[in-house]
């Protein structure tokens, strides 16, 4: 009992704190090179995404369908 009591006041030691916000975007079929040859042209949010989010060229999943719609429900 005595125990109980001293550790009822502990609390748990916070984690990091996650992202604010995570925003996942598929382009679907459009060439990977547009982004490379057209880089310069985007403006605002587009090339904001481009110069501080992630961009994957080329990616492989991991299972014998990548089509469409299965695709896209293995991302993330």
């Amino acid at each position: 009992m005595t125990l109980a009591l001293a550790c009822s006041g502990t609390q748990r030691a916070k984690g990091p704190p996650g992202p604010k916000l995570v925003v996942l975007i598929v382009v679907d079929q459009l060439p990977t090179w547009v982004f490379e040859r057209d880089r310069k042209l985007f403006t605002g949010g587009f090339a904001r995404m481009l110069r501080e989010g992630g961009y994957v060229a080329s990616a492989e999943l991991p299972h014998a369908n990548p089509f469409t719609a299965p695709g896209h429900a293995v991302i993330g």
